[in-house]
């Protein structure tokens, strides 16, 4: 489509999308048509990290990453780049308690003694990049904080719904809360 795919920014994308030629085609598209749009000459990991699917999916592993580590001002600072792409509060908290869904299935396949992403992803029916990278966290957390940390994220949704809370002060304070 007259722009161009750097090899790293490929890269990226086939780490996100898997070996799937025909995701691969259409995620290439996608991207080419965004880029196109934009007048840019290339696309760029920015584009792939706004618009392939997986990406966001790592975007939120790496936020909640970086609540659970103490990283509040990381967290904070990724909060507002997603609401800067255009991710409304709604969203993001409705992406999170996916997320965290997926971490507890993913620890209870861990007590379980199943150790396998591919087995994992097929069972949880995602892609096995966020198999792995839930896998990954759920050793770090223990089930019942991912536990705890989902009830919270559903009381942020109900608040929202009912205008308990302005959703950005209930969000930071999520992030402040994890990160503490």
């Amino acid at each position: 489509q007259g722009v161009t795919l750097p090899p790293r920014t490929a890269r990226a994308v086939m780490a996100i999308v898997g070996d799937d030629p025909w995701q691969l085609h259409e995620e290439a598209a996608k991207l080419s048509a965004y880029a196109k749009a934009t007048g840019a000459a290339a696309v760029t990991d920015a584009m792939v990290g706004l618009l392939v699917s997986g990406a966001r999916e790592e975007s939120l592993f790496a936020l909640i990453d970086a609540c659970t580590e103490g990283r509040c001002a990381d967290a904070m600072t990724m909060l507002e780049r997603m609401l800067e792409a255009g991710v409304s509060e709604l969203q993001v908290v409705v992406m999170l308690e996916k997320q965290y869904r997926t971490l507890i299935a993913a620890a209870d396949f861990v007590e379980r003694g199943e150790r396998d992403k591919n087995v994992i992803a097929k069972k949880l029916g995602i892609h096995p990049f966020p198999a792995g990278k839930a896998l990954a966290a759920a050793r770090r957390h223990s089930p019942a904080d991912l536990r705890a940390r989902h009830s919270e994220l559903l009381e942020i949704e109900r608040q929202m719904k009912t205008s308990a809370g302005a959703p950005n002060a209930l969000l930071g304070l999520f992030m402040a809360k994890m990160a503490a």
